[in-house]
């Protein structure tokens, strides 16, 4: 929903984890480096830090950036 509210549009949803919040802050560096519009996520309850990062609808060539990360799993 926030991606939405962001990026003025929201299609589909694909999660990919990450190790921890470390890993969370380097994806997001990837991200700022590559140009990717993203909104990162703080959570303060619970003293959790940053949780999650969602990007604006990626093209072909932006979701190619993002083929090295493995799809979430529960």
């Amino acid at each position: 929903m926030e991606a939405g509210y962001e990026f003025g549009r929201g299609e589909n949803l694909v999660l990919i984890g990450v190790a921890d919040e470390a890993a969370l802050l380097e994806t997001e560096r990837f991200l700022l480096n590559k140009g990717v519009r993203h909104c990162t996520f703080f959570e303060p309850d619970n003293a959790m830090g940053h949780t999650a990062i969602t990007t604006e609808p990626l093209d072909k060539e932006k979701k190619k950036l993002l083929s090295n990360y493995s799809l979430w799993k529960y």
